[in-house]
């Protein structure tokens, strides 16, 4: 709802967040969760979440990729797969 509620839609502009967050207040217990509602909230003012629309430059990744190690059993499947023509995902490409 915050979300849908902060974009700008084909419809309608944004909402201004506050208005939002009145908003998600006021029917706090009734259509939504209070718990999740004070939570929203909080997440919101630490900016640890945002509106869709505001720009938030993420820092690059920088771990490295974690490799599991695998039995001879999991090896060979893994193998099988790679070699077979098994599709991923629903784009149809491998």
């Amino acid at each position: 709802m915050f979300e849908a509620l902060t974009c700008k839609r084909p419809y309608r502009d944004a909402q201004p967040v506050q208005e939002v967050l009145a908003f998600l207040r006021e029917r706090s217990g009734w259509w939504f969760d209070p718990t999740l509602v004070q939570l929203l909230e909080d997440l919101y003012w630490k900016g640890e979440i945002y509106t869709a629309d505001a720009k938030v430059d993420l820092p690059p990744v920088e771990e490295r990729a974690m490799v599991l190690p695998v039995s001879e059993a999991e090896e060979g499947i893994l193998r099988s797969l790679a070699v077979s023509d098994y599709q991923l995902g629903s784009s149809g490409r491998p």
